[in-house]
């Protein structure tokens, strides 16, 4: 269960161990990371949260652009880490890999439109097991749009500078989660940003 980590502070190291604590199959990007061997979590999150879960023990296979995991390569090199493979591709059209007990997606959806974000969702759902769970970390934003002021900020920026992203409330991706099949869907407030799971219950 991710509960514990929830009522903690918002601290890398202590998501990454409920992510491997709670895992079977992994998928971890910097962007989206990919995780194989038992336990399996899928993860759509920075290079930090893998290198963290790897060092619990989880096999990860690190999914980026190329230009992004070469720079991935040399900060998991100085950690020392072994257990991080890597596939470079586009996660929107390349196949990401089936078999996973969790996906960690973490700051990705403001960087997409709302199509973008169904189409992920629906791959995500189509790579995970049974009874396998999706967690999505991204800034808070309320339904106002325009609260609280960190959350508004970095939503200007992504409308500025993405092809229709933005920062979007927890209803807003909790929505997208029940039209793509997911269940029992539940959010956590951590500081600043909102953490969501979900389950495909198929």
């Amino acid at each position: 269960s991710l509960t514990w980590a929830w009522q903690a502070a918002p601290n890398r190291r202590i998501i990454a161990a409920a992510m491997a604590a709670a895992a079977g199959r992994v998928i971890g990007f910097l962007v989206f990371a990919f995780i194989s061997s038992p336990p399996f979590v899928s993860c759509l999150c920075s290079g930090t949260y893998s290198i963290e879960m790897a060092k619990k023990g989880v096999d990860i296979t690190l999914f980026d652009r190329p230009e992004t995991v070469e720079i991935a390569k040399r900060v998991i090199k100085k950690e020392g880490i072994k257990n991080i493979d890597f596939i470079e591709g586009d996660f929107l059209h390349d196949n990401i890999g089936r078999g996973y007990d969790l996906i960690f997606a973490s700051q990705i959806m403001h960087s997409l439109s709302e199509k973008d974000n169904l189409r992920l969702l629906k791959k995500c759902k189509r790579a995970l097991n049974k009874r396998g769970r999706i967690v999505i970390q991204g800034f808070h934003l309320l339904k106002d749009r325009a609260h609280p002021p960190q959350g508004a900020l970095f939503s200007v920026n992504m409308l500025v500078n993405t092809d229709g992203g933005r920062s979007y409330s927890p209803d807003e991706m909790k929505n997208w989660l029940s039209k793509t099949g997911f269940k029992k869907a539940e959010e956590k407030l951590m500081g600043e940003t909102v953490i969501i799971q979900a389950f495909n219950l198929r």
